[in-house]
């Protein structure tokens, strides 16, 4: 993974670090709350019976992978409790990770502590 003046770093060796909250359904499954609008203003011409939140929902191993992500844990330890959960279930675990993870920080949901600016 390269970032910043061509370093390059080990993405099994970053912190994710979640930028949203979350709330967890019915079926113990996380769903990330995106605000719909980041501006204070356009906030507040929604009504307050709306949500201003969008909901992303997670499927068992998306939920586990982000209850990991406390800022404690670098994505190889996360790696370990997915794959201490779900065993074979999990696998191919670094790949699916690495796919995730990237998905999230391109979408804004995490970034990781050793590359933010």
């Amino acid at each position: 993974m390269a970032k910043n003046n061509k370093e390059e770093y080990n993405l099994l060796e970053l912190t994710p670090i979640r930028n949203y909250e979350h709330e967890t359904n019915d079926k113990g499954l996380i769903n990330i709350l995106v605000p719909k609008f980041k501006n204070s203003f356009l906030k507040r011409l929604i009504p307050s019976s709306k949500s201003q939140f969008i909901r992303a929902n997670l499927d068992e191993l998306g939920t586990c992978t982000w209850l990991a992500m406390d800022g404690s844990n670098n994505v190889s330890k996360i790696a370990d409790i997915v794959r201490e959960k779900f065993g074979i279930k999990a696998e191919p675990i670094f790949d699916r990770l690495k796919v995730f993870m990237l998905q999230l920080e391109r979408n804004g949901f995490i970034y990781f502590k050793e590359l933010k600016r």
